[in-house]
């Protein structure tokens, strides 16, 4: 590897300079591994960082589904209850099987943890899964459109529901 150095320095004592850099020759062997690891490390959440977190994307709704409520162009946003988290999805209800669009939103009121997704989908926008929401009341929103347009979504919301 070549290293060029250019000191801008005006008293000419200074001179540009090249200079060639080695490295033992298994030094790659060695430091791939530490840096995999290393970023590894900052991916796997600890459990104090995964007590903190109030909401997650993935996975689908578990329990029992509590309310359903239609927002037209053939979709509703249902709501499950697993006796611990709260999940919320929009939902193709026409069985059409084809992309269109769909939104969800949906928030644990006082705790600022709002979240959406939306996008072209086969079945359902989302699921967002609140989590410990027991003695806390929700508020959650969905659009659809029944094409693969956002334009014209029909959209419905309901704030502080399923208090408990």
């Amino acid at each position: 590897m070549t290293v060029r150095s250019y000191f801008g320095i005006a008293d000419g004592k200074h001179k540009n300079t090249d200079t060639t850099l080695r490295r033992p020759a298994g030094a790659a062997l060695i430091a791939a591994p530490i840096a995999v690891a290393a970023t590894a490390a900052l991916l796997i959440p600890t459990p104090a960082a995964a007590a903190t977190d109030s909401l997650t994307l993935t996975g689908d709704c578990t329990g029992s589904v509590v309310g359903t409520y239609p927002i037209g162009n053939g979709a509703q946003v249902q709501v499950t209850w697993d006796g611990r988290d709260n999940c919320v999805k929009t939902v193709d209800v026409t069985g059409k099987n084809s992309r269109t669009y769909l939104k969800v939103w949906a928030t644990t009121v006082g705790r600022g943890d709002f979240n959406s997704d939306e996008g072209l989908f086969k079945q359902h926008a989302g699921p967002i899964r609140l989590k410990r929401t027991a003695g806390h009341c929700i508020s959650f929103g969905g659009a659809a459109t029944g094409t693969q347009s956002a334009a014209g979504a029909k959209s419905a919301s309901w704030n502080s529901v399923h208090c408990g």
